[in-house]
């Protein structure tokens, strides 16, 4: 479960607590893009309630995958009624992120990342698009 606070209604101070090195895809690449439609930066997670379901399994020798699922909620809605947000809403969406890593040798290893966010009716219709993201990575080190 992770709580993150922000803004209040009616409040023009932010109140979001800023994580250490906070600007990575720590939830997700997709909620990246996602926080800009709150006024923030990229990466700045806030006002967010979310219990985290993930599952990980080494199929074979040298690969892990794993699976996580998180309904977000929002605690409040500072933005109600602005083209983003909806009236009322206090869902955020679901997000599921799956990766498979497999480590070739002491060298080189590859990676896939695929993200889905159905957004929930904390946002407008105008922001409510079902989201795709997908990632190949390949590493190499010497």
């Amino acid at each position: 479960m992770e709580y993150l606070s922000g803004r209040g209604k009616g409040s023009e101070t932010d109140h979001g607590f800023d994580n250490l090195w906070g600007r990575y895809s720590r939830i997700g690449e997709l909620m990246s893009y996602v926080t800009r439609l709150d006024g923030g930066r990229a990466y700045d997670y806030s006002n967010m309630l979310s219990p985290i379901v993930g599952y990980s399994i080494d199929p074979i020798r040298d690969m892990r995958v794993t699976v996580d699922y998180r309904p977000m909620f929002a605690p409040e809605n500072p933005y109600a009624g602005d083209r983003n947000h909806s009236e009322d809403g206090s869902f955020k969406g679901h997000l599921v992120r799956c990766r498979a890593d497999y480590t070739f040798n002491k060298h080189a290893k590859a990676g896939m990342l695929f993200e889905a966010l159905e957004p929930g009716n904390y946002y407008s219709e105008r922001a409510n698009d079902t989201m795709y993201y997908f990632r190949l990575e390949l590493t190499l080190t010497y």
